[in-house]
């Protein structure tokens, strides 16, 4: 029996770990690239739950992730307890804990900063409304000279001239077209004319239903639209031109002329922002009666129906700003 004992212990010495007297060995860690998975979701916090495309997730050994254009993400390689942290372009961070030890599924529903991600929307993009796309006018007619009250932004009134008069066909109706006198001639009245006629054919026909009049003077002023009325001051037209950004803010101003009467401050508007809770831009957010209708709605059309034009991250921003909104356009706005 000695013999055999010593044999025993012999055999402990050559084999280390092989006897059932030796103290079971600690598991060996699991290489990150042999570990799990751990996959989810993540959405807006409010009641719409849209997902977020872009989010980064992050584990805290490092791993992480973006979620694709369905809000969803995958990391891989992790085990143990891990504390998981994802965030938003437009989203506060929120961090969860989960224990891997198979693969594993988790969720987040994060907060929007409340920061409007733009200054204005006429400038998300000068290929919302291409100056190659098509145009609905068809034709323009002098109709002579005759009185008329327009507004000048370089004295903030409406001012009394003897303005040159177009009658500017389009498809879907006509308009007006009253350029000042300080132009000079009728061939320089019309070359304005000209100049802008075609850019105001290429806003969407739905957006055109309340327009009646175009007011063309100098001036490096701000455009302004309403009461069936586009005012047009040419020095900030060549501006606009030469950055790409004339049917947008035409867009803009059209939305003053036919939405803002039928839509800003009603319940079923205000009941929108209220959901939403975001302003999708600084001008909206500072104006949210007078300005909240036309800003909002160029980025609904710039994200429902030109959405190929886009960049990714501005689509994203819109979509997480203002889904009520969007809600809202998509039940009363041509798709």
């Amino acid at each position: 029996m000695r013999n055999i004992n010593v044999l025993l212990g012999f055999c402990c010495l050559l084999f280390e770990g092989a006897c059932a007297s030796d103290p079971p060995s600690s598991p060996t860690p699991v290489p990150a690239e042999q570990g799990f998975t751990l996959s989810g979701t993540v959405v807006d916090s409010r009641l719409s739950a849209i997902p977020i495309a872009g989010a980064s997730v992050r584990a805290a050994r490092g791993t992480a992730a973006q979620t694709n254009a369905d809000g969803i993400y995958e990391l891989r390689g992790l085990s143990g307890e891990v504390t998981v942290t994802a965030w938003g372009p437009h989203h506060s961070a929120a961090s969860q804990s989960v224990t891997l030890d198979r693969d594993r599924t988790l969720d987040f529903s994060l907060e929007h900063t409340g920061v409007p991600p733009f200054d204005g929307t006429a400038y998300i993009s000068p290929d919302v409304i291409d100056s190659s796309d098509p145009t609905a006018l068809r034709d323009v007619a002098y109709a002579g000279r005759g009185e008329r009250g327009i507004y000048d932004a370089r004295v903030d009134t409406v001012v009394r001239i003897n303005a040159y008069l177009f009658d500017v066909r389009y498809a879907w109706g006509s308009m007006e077209f009253q350029v000042n006198p300080e132009f000079g001639s009728r061939a320089a009245a019309r070359a304005e004319v000209d100049r802008f006629a075609p850019a105001l054919g290429r806003v969407p026909t739905f957006m055109m239903a309340g327009a009646e009049t175009a007011e063309i003077s100098a001036g490096d002023e701000r455009f302004a639209g309403g009461s069936g009325t586009f005012t047009i001051h040419t020095g900030r037209g060549q501006v606009l031109v030469s950055g790409g950004y004339l049917e947008e803010v035409f867009f803009h101003e059209a939305a003053h002329v036919t939405l803002d009467h039928l839509h800003s401050g009603t319940p079923a508007w205000v009941a929108a922002q209220e959901a939403d809770g975001v302003f999708i831009s600084t001008y909206a957010r500072d104006y949210p009666r007078g300005e909240d209708v036309a800003e909002s709605s160029l980025a609904w059309f710039a994200a429902r129906r030109r959405a190929e034009r886009l960049a990714e991250a501005d689509r994203a921003a819109i979509l997480a700003s203002i889904p009520s909104r969007l809600t809202y356009f998509d039940e009363r706005l041509p798709r």
